[in-house]
């Protein structure tokens, strides 16, 4: 399972070396995983059957790096999986070369429960590997919401702010991204409808931003597809 959740480097070197143009000049947003058709019939059914609604488990400018059914390592059980990359305002995933694990703004960014439930796991003891590097070993935080769970992966070691039974309010923080279990640091999320064994499900957002090719935003919902660079949605003016 853990093997299914790392993003290859080629994956996050591809996105890092495109991660440098600027909005209006892409095509296509960043992202190294080939974009997957979303089964609009399916995040319906979800959508009528979802018991909550979810919040974007992170503040900030976010890439999609790998989305559902991505080529990458979302199939079989991690089909319906997110994995969420920090840019800079001009658009970069990492400062510098991105040979250090704190180079990457994902790191050490914080992760927000995305809807109120109860921790029913919370593993905080593996560290994290140094950028580009390979691991298998990874922390990771699981929140249930009555008949659903989500799942934030790649947790900073030493980071967890709860504990298994630790009651969660949506938008509380719970963790910082890192490291663990991948080669380098980025958010593994998913809405998982079984524990044991982990299964995961089409997710449905609130309304959230996402980034145009001309650099403008613009208010979206359901779900993320890969390479969408995204944002909360800004809280209305007073």
């Amino acid at each position: 399972m853990l093997n299914a959740l790392r993003c290859s480097a080629l994956a996050f070197a591809l996105l890092c070396s495109a991660a440098c143009l600027a909005p209006a000049a892409r095509t296509q947003p960043i992202g190294a995983a080939p974009r997957a058709e979303i089964d609009v019939a399916e995040v319906a059914r979800s959508e009528d059957t979802q018991p909550l609604e979810l919040a974007l488990p992170v503040d900030g400018v976010w890439i999609v790096s790998q989305g559902y059914h991505g080529t990458e390592s979302h199939r079989g059980h991690a089909a319906y999986a997110l994995d969420l990359v920090k840019l800079d305002a001009e658009g970069r995933a990492y400062a510098r070369s991105g040979r250090r694990t704190q180079d990457w703004y994902s790191f050490g960014a914080e992760v927000h429960a995305s809807a109120d439930g109860v921790v029913v796991r919370a593993i905080d003891r593996f560290p994290d590997n140094p950028a580009w590097a390979k691991g298998k070993d990874t922390n990771s935080v699981i929140v249930r919401h009555r008949a659903v769970l989500s799942e934030y992966v790649h947790i900073q070691q030493g980071s967890l702010r709860v504990r298994e039974g630790d009651r969660v309010s949506r938008g509380q923080v719970i963790a910082r991204c890192g490291n663990s279990g991948s080669e380098t640091p980025h958010l593994h999320w998913a809405l998982l409808s079984s524990l044991e064994p982990i299964r995961t499900r089409p997710a449905i957002f609130a309304p959230y931003e996402v980034r145009d090719a001309d650099g403008t935003w613009r208010t979206a919902g359901g779900v993320p597809s890969a390479h969408d660079v995204i944002r909360k949605l800004a809280p209305p003016s007073p």
